[in-house]
């Protein structure tokens, strides 16, 4: 009987142990959006060329920002991939994209390796906006950097005598454990 006492109060206290004792919570993940924009003036004479690279441009990221706000960090970035890309003319002297026949966004590396971030070879006819064809590589190093360099290259199809007032944005969708 006292063997048998002394079982049941053992098996209690580990048992009371256990179901008092906290585990360790997963690190619970979230995913977000992280919207960051260009803009560009682009003049389109006569005698521009019909192939142009535009100024390679430093883009600043909002990544830090945005995990803030999602209750994480950059540090706790655990992936990203960029999910859309989106080209709009702003209201200038060309009224419409039909002057440009393709376009390519270029992602330049701190080591100046160049690569294709986005691009859409075939423009459709009068559009005002649009959207282009993301990469599929990991863009985690980029956003965690907090800056990334992009540089434009636009092939038109018969330049004019005007200005294209260019605004892209770019949204990466990233998923990273919180705090």
């Amino acid at each position: 009987m006292r063997y048998a006492t002394s079982t049941l109060l053992g098996l209690l206290c580990l048992l009371l142990v256990s179901v008092g004792c906290k585990k360790e919570d997963a690190p619970v993940p979230v995913s977000f959006d992280v919207e960051d924009s260009w803009q560009a003036l682009v003049e389109l004479n006569p005698y521009a060329p019909t192939t142009m690279y535009l100024p390679a441009q430093r883009i600043y990221s909002t990544c830090a920002v945005t995990c803030s706000r999602n209750e994480t960090s950059i540090e706790k970035l655990q992936s990203a991939s960029l999910s859309g890309v989106e080209l709009t003319l702003k209201p200038s002297q060309a009224p419409n994209f039909d002057f440009l026949q393709q376009v390519t966004i270029y992602l330049i590396s701190e080591q100046g390796a160049q690569s294709v971030l986005a691009s859409l070879d075939q423009i459709p006819a009068g559009a005002t906006t649009l959207t282009l064809k993301p990469t599929d590589q990991s863009m985690l190093a980029f956003l965690r950097n907090g800056s990334y360099i992009i540089k434009p290259y636009l092939e038109l199809k018969a330049p004019t005598q005007s200005f294209a007032s260019l605004q892209m944005k770019l949204r990466f969708r990233a998923q990273a454990h919180k705090l």
